[in-house]
């Protein structure tokens, strides 16, 4: 209740912000971008950009981040950033920014250093005095930390062991024949005193009962149920929040969608440009693969010898494309889903509009990735020199990347975890690749598993980047072959290509591509739902 209101889940948020005990965030951000998010999207639409740049320099001043602002916030083990300290001071800069009544704070001190976890318990205090109410779980606390606290609430076994002024805990306990020694800490000996040890079960809940059933009693009890009572309900409120209660049924987002899918825009072009995993690692590995396969096919000419190795370079371009697409996705993809879950049940944004800007936002990098790895090997391999056909080979090439980099979203959006994912896309994207019509000849394929070949993106790259190499050559040399092929339409007839299949290869991973996007976009609604 607030004010003598009874408050709702849905309605809980209108007053107050929650601090988690994780700390998640975009880790390639610094502090002030992503404050910058918060203020575009959490603050009322009333409120002007300069208002709310202004707003963002003021809480970044106030919570003591100023000296790493424009530091990349971090990812364990891939960049470096700012510290765990400055991480906490900046989850609850998140949630001051919107001017929240009541913060509640789930162990704010969790993974800090005694120094760290003062600074950060004296910023929560100086908010305190300011006219906010925050409450926090906290757990064996130093004594100069504890001392910090007002109000004192300490449950044991779901039940009420005291609850009043911090400071003159002491003397209760004291009074009920627990007297806190002086060299001890007030925290440790409340928790030694309360806790439950399983060697000493009975002795323990014995001792529990009796210190509840003696605050049930006492003064301290009947002040605090006094003070409650003071509280009388507040109408004005009720009828705030019936007004608020209809505009919400409309949307619980305070910015439209157009504000929304431009936020997420700006936010995921930059997580990309800083991410080197992306930006870094994937370009190199891409040059690096092509140079190398280039230089192993280096040169073919239109022999027998010739069309084996142009084959299998064929199926090397589409099994690298989709490869270099879909791990880096699933792994980039399941490092955004806990602040996609908190920032949506946040009212920050709707799903639709992060993952259309998410998607946006990663198609420059599968259109350049797989377009320069053909451009450098195609040449060097040898293959058809006309031009026209050339920018073909690019444009599946393309095709082909980006149906991998969607089955990585869909793979991300229907597995539990991130294991799960990385255990699954191998033994999934296997039987696409046996279809694929190198390892088995398209016509070989039994009736039974017929429905899973037109589902092989493998497939449709394979016959449309041969068709696009070898429609229309003629006089392939024989040398000293058995079985001499002598014409490109020979080659594809080999493998069961047709040379009329061409447009319908280039549409069907069009389409693959539109429905493993949709079936992604599914998945992550559901998956997000089911977290509630």
């Amino acid at each position: 209740m607030i004010n003598g209101v009874k408050i709702d889940a849905e309605e809980l948020p209108l007053f107050t912000a929650y601090i988690q005990q994780d700390d998640v965030f975009f880790g390639t951000l610094t502090p002030r971008e992503h404050l910058k998010f918060q203020a575009l999207l959490r603050m009322d639409r009333g409120i002007s950009y300069k208002e709310r740049m202004r707003k963002v320099d003021e809480v970044i001043a106030e919570m003591g981040l100023t000296c790493c602002a424009d530091t990349v916030i971090g990812i364990p083990g891939r960049l470096k950033g700012i510290s765990g300290g400055q991480q906490k001071r900046l989850s609850v800069a998140s949630e001051v920014l919107t001017d929240p009544q009541l913060l509640i704070c789930d162990e704010p001190t969790t993974g800090l250093d005694y120094f760290m976890a003062a600074n950060l318990v004296k910023t929560l205090k100086s908010l305190a005095n300011k006219g906010k109410t925050i409450i926090c779980t906290i757990h064996q606390p130093a004594s100069g930390t504890f001392a910090l606290f007002d109000k004192l609430l300490l449950l044991s076994e779901g039940r009420v062991a005291y609850f009043g002024d911090a400071h003159g805990a002491p003397t209760y306990f004291a009074s009920i024949g627990y007297p806190c020694p002086e060299t001890y800490n007030p925290a440790d000996f409340y928790i030694q005193t309360l806790a439950i040890r399983p060697g000493n079960l009975e002795e323990c809940l014995q001792r529990s009962n009796d210190i509840c059933d003696q605050f049930a009693e006492s003064d301290e009890a009947q002040y605090a149920l006094k003070m409650a009572a003071r509280f009388e309900r507040d109408d004005r409120l009720s009828v705030m929040l019936r007004e608020i209660s209809k505009v919400r049924k409309k949307s619980p987002f305070k910015a439209s969608w157009c504000a929304q899918f431009r936020a997420c825009l700006w936010r995921s072009v930059i997580t990309i440009l800083k991410d080197p995993l992306v930006m870094k690692i994937q370009l190199f590995q891409t040059i690096l693969v092509s140079l190398m396969i280039g230089i192993l096919y280096f040169g073919q000419k239109n022999n027998q010898e010739g069309i084996q190795n142009i084959t299998g370079y064929i199926f090397i371009v589409i099994t690298f494309s989709i490869f270099n697409s879909i791990f880096p996705v699933a792994n980039v993809f399941w490092c955004e889903i806990p602040v996609l879950t908190r920032e949506h049940f946040n009212g920050t944004y709707r799903a639709d509009a992060y993952f259309l800007a998410k998607t946006i936002a990663e198609l420059p990098i599968y259109l350049f990735l797989p377009a320069i790895f053909t451009s450098i090997s195609y040449w060097m391999v040898g293959l058809h020199s006309d031009l026209d056909r050339f920018f073909r080979a690019v444009g599946i090439s393309i095709l082909v990347g980006n149906v991998g980099s969607s089955f990585g979203y869909l793979c991300s959006t229907i597995a539990p975890s991130f294991d799960v994912t990385m255990a699954i896309v191998p033994g999934l994207i296997m039987p696409f690749m046996l279809f694929g019509g190198y390892f088995l000849n398209k016509n070989s394929v039994p009736v039974y598993f017929v429905w899973l070949q037109h589902l092989s993106w493998f497939l449709y790259g394979n016959e449309a980047l041969s068709i696009n190499q070898w429609k229309g050559v003629k006089n392939l040399a024989c040398g000293k072959a058995v079985v001499c092929i002598q014409t490109g339409e020979q080659v594809l007839e080999t493998s069961s290509f047709d040379v009329a299949n061409f447009d319908y290869s280039m549409a069907a991973l069009a389409a693959l591509i539109l429905a493993s996007r949709i079936l992604s976009f599914v998945g992550l609604v559901v998956k997000i739902r089911r977290r509630t």
